[in-house]
Formats: C-alpha cells, sequence, structure tokens
C-alpha cells in the first residue's frame, strides 16, 4: 500500500482515546449564522412562492396572446379561442423562441377561416378587424379603405379549423410524423410545397394580394409559415411528449416499479454475496455493452446497405436520428470503446479490485445490522422530489407576473413615421393614421422592474441551495449511523438502539449551519456555472452571432474548470459530513481534518475509495442498462407512439435516480467505513490498550492484528507445556 505521511505538512495524526467509543454525544450547535441565514433564507422564498401564486397566471403561457395583450380562449376572450394572423407573410420576419413577435396585427377569434377569401369581399360574419372597428357592413370602398389603414385583414387563407391541428410529413411544421392532435390555437394556413392553388381565391380564383396591393406568392407564405414554425416547433414536439407520456405512463410506472425492486434485491443480495455480485455486475455490464455495440453495428450495416440513411444533422426530430447511419455507428463505437476498457480494468486491476470488494463486503456488514439505511434515502429523494416540485411550480406562477408590455415591432422605412422600433406604445389608444404607415403595435411579453429579475435570481439560487441541503442531510445522517457501527467493538452488541433515527436527531438538533454551510458553496459554484451557460447563449443570439473560436474555447474552459471545482468540493463536503456526524465540530475544522487525514493516507485514497466507487457505480449501469434495453424492445413496436423512445428515456433516467437512491447507502457506508479505518489506523495499534476496531477482514486487509494480552500468551503457553 505504500509509506502514508501520518505527522508533518498534511497535520497531525489522530490520537488515542480511551474515551472515544464512536460519534460523540455531548456536542453543541455549530454554524449557527449559516443556521439563521439559511431560515431567513427559505422563509424568503416561501414569501415569494406565495406572491407568485397571487401574482401570476400560468394560462398567459399556455394560451395565445393577440395584439392587445388578450388571452385567446380565457376570460374575456373565452369565446374567442384561436389567435389570427392579418398577414402571415410577415412572420417571416418573426423573432423570439419563448416570446413570438410576428410583425403583424394579431387578433382572436372564434374560428379560423375554413376557404380562401379576398378581404374586399368577405361576409361580415367572417371578416377580421381590430377590435375598434365595429361589425357593420361597409361599402367595397370604405372595405378597402379599412384594409389599407391596416384595421382589417386583407385577405384569409384556409385554415384549421379545431383547436388541435395534425402535424404530417406534408406540413411544414418539421416535428416528425405526428399523428396525434397538436394543441396549437392558431390559424395556419393548410398549405403544402406544391400546392399553388393555396393563395388563390377560393371564389374567383384570382390570386389574393397585401393591404398594400402586392400579389402573395406561395413562397411568401411558406417562409411565413416557416417563422411560426420556428416557434411552434418546440411546442408541438413537447405536446406529443406529453401525449405519449399520458398513453404509457402506467408502464412506466411498472417499469421503475421493476427497477426499484431490482435495486432493492440487489442491495439486499449484496449483504450475504457482495464479493460474487460486484464481479457478476462487471461481466454483465461487459456483455450488455457487448450486445449494444453488436445491435448498434447492425443497424449500421443494414442502413448502409440500403442507402436509405439520411446524412448526420442536429435536428428537433427525434425519429430522424433513428435513421441516421452516423448516429448507430457512433453508438457503437461507444459501447466498444466502454466495454474495452471494462475489460482492462478487469484484467489488469483484478488485484486492487479485490480489495475494495473487501470494503463493499464490509460495508454490506453494516448495512445488514442497520437494515433501516435502506430505506432512509426514500425520505431524501421524496425531499428532493418536493424541492422540485416547489420550484416548478413557484417558477411558472413567477414566469407570468408582471405588466404586459407592449412595443412598436414594425416601423417601414417608407412609413415617415416619427416612431421608432422598439420603443414602448399603448394599443388601445394607438393613432390609426400610424396603422395605416404600416406601424405595428403589439403585445411582446409580460415584464416587470428589475424587481422581477432579482425575484428569478434569488428563486433559482434558493431551490439550489435547498437541494443541495437535502442532499447534505442525507450524507450525515448516513454517516452518523455508518460510524455508530465501525467503532462498536462488539458488533452488533455495542450498536447504539436507533442508529439512523438518532444521527437524524443529531443533524437537525446540532448542525443545521454546518449543512447549510456545505450546500451554500456548492450553490454557489453551480449558479455560476448557469450564469456561464447563460452569459454563452446570450452571445450566441446577439450581435456578436457569428462563430468565435476564441470565445468558444474561453467559455469551454470555464465549463471544464468550475465542473472540476464542483466535483472536489462535493468530495470535500461528503468527508466534511461524515467528520461532522462523527465529532460534532463546525463545517470548516470538518473539512480540514477530513481532508487532511485524506492527505495522510493519499494512497490507500486513490486505490481503495476510488474503486469502490466504480464498482458500485458499475451495479447501477447494470440495473439501468437491462431496464433500458427491455422497455427499448418492448416500446420500439408501439405503432400508436409519436416517439417510443420517450417512455424509453424515462424510464432510464427514472431507473437511475432509482438505482443511486438505494446505492447512495453503499456509497455512503463505504466512504464512512474507509474515513473510520483511516482514523483507527493512526488512533490504535493492535496493542490490547489501543486495539483496532476494525472487523478481522479488514485487518487481513492491512495485514493488521489485535495483540492478544500478556497474560493470555503466557496461559496460552502452560496449557501446550500440560499438553506437551
Amino acid at each position: 500500500m505504500g509509506e502514508d505521511n501520518v505527522d508533518g505538512k498534511h497535520g497531525k495524526a489522530k490520537e488515542f482515546d480511551p474515551d472515544f467509543k464512536g460519534p460523540i454525544q455531548n456536542r453543541g450547535c455549530t454554524d449557527i449564522i449559516c443556521c439563521l441565514l439559511f431560515t431567513a433564507y427559505v422563509l424568503g422564498l416561501f414569501v415569494l412562492g406565495v406572491f407568485a401564486f397571487i401574482n401570476g397566471n400560468p394560462s398567459r403561457l399556455i394560451y395565445p396572446t393577440d395584439s392587445y395583450g388578450n388571452l385567446c380562449g380565457s376570460g374575456n376572450m373565452a369565446n374567442r379561442p384561436y389567435l389570427l394572423f392579418f398577414n402571415i407573410l410577415e412572420c417571416a420576419k418573426a423573432s423570439g423562441v419563448f416570446s413570438f413577435q410576428c410583425p403583424t396585427q394579431q387578433i382572436c377569434v372564434s374560428s379560423c377561416p375554413t376557404s380562401n377569401m379576398d378581404g374586399i369581399r368577405s361576409p361580415i360574419n367572417e371578416t377580421v378587424c381590430v377590435y375598434s372597428v365595429t361589425s357593420t357592413d361597409p361599402s367595397t370602398a370604405a372595405r378597402i379603405t379599412q384594409i389599407q389603414n391596416g384595421v382589417c385583414a386583407p385577405f384569409y387563407l384556409k385554415s384549421t379549423a379545431r383547436e388541435y391541428r395534425d402535424i404530417n410529413d406534408s406540413d411544414l411544421l418539421e416535428s416528425d410524423n405526428i399523428n396525434r392532435a397538436i394543441k396549437v390555437r392558431r390559424c395556419i394556413p393548410d398549405v403544402t410545397q406544391n400546392s399553388t392553388s393555396a393563395i388563390v381565391d377560393s371564389t374567383t380564383g384570382q390570386t389574393l394580394k397585401t393591404s398594400s396591393g402586392a400579389t402573395i406568392s406561395l413562397a411568401e407564405v411558406i417562409n411565413g409559415e416557416s417563422g411560426i414554425a420556428r416557434f411552434l416547433n418546440a411546442r408541438v414536439i413537447g405536446t406529443a411528449v406529453v401525449s405519449d407520456i399520458g398513453d404509457t405512463w402506467y408502464l412506466i410506472l411498472g417499469a421503475v416499479g421493476v427497477a426499484m425492486g431490482c435495486s432493492l434485491l440487489y442491495i439486499i443480495i449484496m449483504r450475504w454475496i457482495a464479493g460474487p455480485m460486484v464481479w457478476l455486475s462487471m461481466i454483465g455490464l461487459a456483455g450488455t455493452l457487448g450486445y449494444s455495440a453488436y445491435y448498434c453495428f447492425n443497424e449500421y450495416s443494414i442502413l448502409n446497405a440500403s442507402n436509405t440513411s439520411i446524412s448526420f444533422r442536429f435536428t428537433t426530430s427525434i425519429k430522424e436520428y433513428g435513421q441516421m447511419k452516423g448516429t448507430w455507428l457512433a453508438g457503437g463505437i461507444t459501447a466498444s470503446v466502454v466495454g474495452g476498457i471494462l475489460l482492462i480494468i478487469l484484467i489488469f486491476l483484478r488485484d486492487r479490485v479485490s480489495i475494495a470488494i473487501e470494503l463493499i463486503e464490509e460495508a454490506s456488514q453494516a448495512v445488514k445490522s442497520m437494515f433501516s439505511t435502506l430505506f432512509f434515502p426514500l425520505i431524501s429523494f421524496l425531499l428532493q422530489l418536493a424541492t422540485i416540485a416547489w420550484w416548478v411550480g413557484v417558477e411558472l406562477f413567477l414566469l407570468s407576473t408582471g405588466t404586459q408590455l407592449y412595443e412598436i415591432t414594425n416601423v417601414p422605412q417608407s412609413s415617415g413615421s416619427n416612431l421608432t422600433a422598439a420603443s414602448t406604445c399603448n394599443p388601445t389608444n394607438f393613432s390609426l393614421s400610424e396603422i395605416s404607415r404600416g406601424v405595428i403595435c403589439q403585445f411582446v411579453n409580460y415584464a416587470g422592474s428589475n424587481a422581477y429579475i432579482y425575484m428569478q435570481i434569488y428563486h433559482l439560487f434558493g431551490f439550489l441551495w435547498v437541494l443541495n441541503f437535502v442532499i447534505a442531510l442525507s450524507h450525515c445522517t448516513l454517516a452518523g449511523a455508518f460510524a455508530s457501527w465501525y467503532w462498536a467493538f462488539n458488533k452488533p452488541k455495542d450498536i447504539p438502539t436507533f442508529p439512523v433515527f438518532n444521527a437524524l436527531w443529531r443533524c437537525f438538533r446540532y448542525h443545521i449551519g454546518s449543512l447549510a454551510f456545505g450546500a451554500l458553496i456548492i450553490a454557489i459554484v453551480q449558479l455560476i456555472r448557469i450564469i456561464i451557460e447563460f452569459l454563452e447563449k446570450q452571445l450566441r443570439a446577439g450581435p456578436h452571432a457569428q462563430p468565435n473560436p476564441v470565445r468558444e474555447f474561453f467559455f469551454n474552459c470555464l465549463r471544464c474548470c468550475f465542473w472540476c471545482l464542483e466535483k472536489f468540493l462535493k468530495f470535500i463536503n461528503k468527508n466534511a459530513y461524515i467528520e461532522i456526524a462523527v465529532y460534532g465540530k463546525n463545517f470548516c475544522v470538518s473539512a480540514k481534518n477530513a481532508f487532511s487525514l485524506l492527505l495522510r493516507n493519499i494512497l490507500r485514497v486513490a486505490i481503495v475509495d476510488n474503486v469502490t466507487d466504480f464498482l458500485l457505480f458499475l451495479g447501477k449501469l447494470l440495473i439501468v442498462g437491462c431496464t433500458g434495453i427491455a422497455s427499448f424492445y418492448y416500446f420500439k413496436n408501439r405503432s400508436d407512439l409519436n416517439y417510443y423512445l420517450v417512455p424509453v428515456i424515462i424510464i432510464i433516467i427514472c431507473a437511475y435516480v432509482i438505482a443511486s437512491v438505494f446505492f447512495s447507502v453503499f456509497n455512503m457506508a463505504v466512504d464512512t467505513l474507509f474515513l473510520c479505518f483511516l482514523e483507527d489506523l493512526e488512533r490504535n495499534d493492535g496493542s490490547p490498550e489501543k486495539p483496532y476496531f476494525m472487523s478481522k477482514d479488514l485487518k487481513r486487509i492491512v495485514h493488521k492484528e489485535n495483540k492478544k494480552p500478556k497474560d493470555d500468551e503466557a496461559d496460552n503457553k502452560g496449557e501446550m507445556t500440560e499438553v506437551a
């Protein structure tokens, strides 16, 4: 194992303490200031949530909004559920993805046009004008004036006249072959690439014209629809995904239940045969990767031979990836490389793997003695789900708070208007003369003061802080329980009653501040990483949207550095929580002591601790891989689904989360026992006065043993003499 630095620049080794019997009972509150800050912050999150629930309206995120800020299909527009664009050709200039801004008048209507019509000849009951225009049947000259002034639609194109729209291959919205009804609530013309009849009046056969008298072309209509498509594609795909989940939710729950059962069974079996189970996991994972590589290469060869493959490209179309031979080639190469690395580890690192397996077997004995530790992570998992649910709910209401913001979205160069684009306006009293010049004043989004931005940041950071606190609470509680087991000299006789409950009580009673301190550090780093991603996306969407290698290199370096920093801090925090659970010190002291202890035993850390984490990770992958392959073969033949991979991906993610919940017990057990094992080596020497607390198997691994008292040795020699 090598020589370790036990007393020097990495701190002083732990000294023998005859009164030390595990987690210290006589302790005090730690990091009180951070505890108070965390409590105040959580109260602030609650107040913010109440504010959002009172002032927000998630319907604003669901229903389309017209130029006047009305929600089509809601409130005073409940009988007008659809949004009609006066001149869809202008939507080719549309900007924004989440906030769609098509520079033309948009009005809520009760139904979409059922035929192509010239706005001059349209019946009064089918004519669409701004709300300020009275519903009378004017003369042709007056109607022409209204159209030229921009207060009435110049033409109408036959559109889907229902709340749902079928998206097929023949449609312009490139969202796969979705054969289900998709709720878009917008009047989108029914045109195809070669349908010239789509732009002529259904009665007269004449080509339709804009308000300026220019005839429209099919290409212009297609470009306008493409502008809408850029906004609707994400919504259409999201709706299709939700539809697939609705059709398969019971199967997803069943598969998740199977994954949970397999994880629990795996952990239970490891109580008795941890070694064979770990070896079986590695061999099984190697076999799973081998079969995955074979399947991917087989699909690649089929597509390559049939010449039906399409070129690889990034797209919002999920099904297209399955038709790209490059996708299967990349999958096959990845599975082969990972499988090859696993085989190399099995062959050349088998001795170190054996040592790590012994530590896992030791952890399995601890879990066997405290079976309640298996179910405690479920409490942590439910708390994390509740945190995520609260954050999502409040976020939806926060996004829909604020006042309606109206801006000038179109100012033609030839209009002669003194108004400027992006300046604020009021559509209710907007000058008709400006409208006649082609100037558009319309609703943009819901905006507020800078306070709303600060609320979003406060809410996001609070979510990260609370989520990491819940994880810290789970780690510290399990660490306290497993430390009680390790430092019990006569196991299981000396193990305290209700070790998990006692550890949880100590965390709540004394160490809320320390856990919040550790969670705060991780939350700050995670927030910085989110800000980095946000800044890069802003730069890509702004005036500097052109590819910039220097910028890409800079942001990639930042990503890498802060990712490594987060992983390192999580490692330090985890070991600090173990020290807190055992000694009851504050966070900084505990982190320093844990890190110094690990540095003094750096060789053992590199060889044993990381290998055990890797072996447990392989167990999780085995469960996830088997669940994923089984669900893939089941759902791939479901022709009634839009995306059969949707339930498969959800099952894989849920299976990994569930497996992580159960395997986190073993992870924490290994880390805690390993840290206690290192302290045991420093505190004790195996003499009768300072015996080792480690089990016989661990003593065998490190070639240590507890020496017998001299009186016992003399008695044994006397007995041997008498026998002789």
